[in-house]
């Protein structure tokens, strides 16, 4: 189990990194320093580690969004954590590792995309039902409506990443489709509480995330 841990944080870092195209099999070998016939073993081909490399990452920012919603109990607050932590996840991976995904491991890259869309719903769907037994949010429009649109503009915000260039990639944007969101289901005590915390909330940063590096260094201790 160790060694399948291992194996999936470095091949994750690499495929990050440099991009799922130009890491091959070889290299994550030598990066975890064992033998190709060791990593088959483990996995049957490329695809197979990229699968496995892709859920963990979702399993684990699954977690922490779980997280979120534990610990945040005003629905704004949640909904701006999660987008904090969302940009600071974004900001370590390179746009032309979702083209590579989508181009080279399109049944993976259609297999996330499903995923996240249902946790989007799900995880929407639970919020504005906090807020609206809050009174932070109206009632007076469609929850499941709204959250699947949401998650459809999340969608087309990660295709526009994939047709990007590295250099003009600027994940802070999805503060604005937050924000957007949130001023669109809002009632006044809402809006005035996130005038109040949003600029916080953009301008901060998330307590200390344990990096990939940290990870693997820990299961090598």
């Amino acid at each position: 189990m160790e060694r399948l841990a291992k194996i999936h944080l470095v091949s994750k870092s690499l495929f990050f990194r440099l991009g799922i195209k130009n890491v091959s099999m070889d290299d994550v070998s030598k990066a975890l320093k064992i033998s190709k016939k060791t990593l088959y073993k483990c996995f049957n081909d490329k695809s197979d580690l990229v699968r496995a490399a892709v859920m963990d990452h979702f399993q684990q920012i699954e977690q922490s969004l779980e997280d979120f919603s534990n610990t945040n109990s005003h629905p704004i607050h949640e909904l701006l954590a999660m987008t904090n932590f969302a940009v600071h996840q974004l900001s370590q991976v390179r746009p032309s590792v979702i083209l590579d995904l989508r181009k080279y491991h399109p049944e993976i890259y259609q297999e996330m995309v499903q995923m996240r869309e249902k946790s989007i719903i799900q995880r929407l769907m639970g919020n504005i039902e906090k807020g609206r037994n809050q009174g932070i949010y109206r009632t007076g429009f469609d929850e499941t409506l709204i959250s699947k649109s949401f998650a459809l503009l999340i969608y087309s915000y990660t295709e526009q990443i994939s047709q990007g260039s590295d250099e003009n990639y600027n994940p802070q944007l999805l503060f604005q489709l937050m924000e957007y969101h949130i001023r669109g289901i809002s009632t006044e005590n809402g809006l005035t509480e996130l005038e109040s915390v949003f600029n916080n909330y953009k301008n901060n940063q998330l307590p200390q995330i344990k990096s990939t590096e940290e990870r693997i260094n820990e299961l090598n201790t």
